[in-house]
């Protein structure tokens, strides 16, 4: 049930992070999710997508170059705040980039991240072997830890 939670999640962040129909004020087209305890997260109008973790303790967001991410070698920037909006250093990223439809991962390389500092990780070796829909396992450890399942279409 969880993962049926996440993935609901996952795919509410992917539309929120390309739709303005998300933002709660028409006079502003910047995304917005606002958490249970009514903080507002504005996704900033760049990102691929953005999302919060499920223990609710980090928001990500997510870019990559090319954007959107193509089938081969893309770059993938994550930046990573705390539900006060101050960046998080000091953590250890690591992604598990799967292909649900052909029950298969990405058997090349496993993302890590380098800080960038202020909140900043970066990957230049994320490898998507064919076009379709990629989820984002993305497991935060540190001072704080939390998890990230996102949705990604890689044409």
């Amino acid at each position: 049930m969880k993962h049926g939670y996440v993935l609901v999640f996952a795919l509410a962040a992917l539309m929120c992070g390309v739709l303005p129909a998300c933002s709660s004020d028409s006079s502003d087209d910047t995304p917005k999710e606002t958490q249970d305890s009514g903080r507002e997260f504005v996704c900033p109008t760049d990102a691929l997508m953005c999302a919060w973790g499920d223990n609710r303790l980090l928001n990500v967001v997510i870019r990559t170059t090319p954007q959107p991410p193509v089938q081969g070698q893309n770059s993938m920037e994550l930046t990573v705040t705390d539900n006060d909006g101050n960046p998080v250093d000091g953590l250890t990223i690591k992604i598990n980039p799967n292909m649900p439809s052909m029950g298969h991962g990405s058997p090349l390389t496993t993302p890590t991240f380098d800080a960038q500092g202020n909140g900043k990780y970066l990957d230049t070796n994320v490898v998507f072997q064919m076009g379709g829909q990629w989820q984002l396992d993305i497991t935060l450890t540190g001072s704080v830890s939390d998890h990230v399942a996102s949705m990604v279409q890689v044409p």
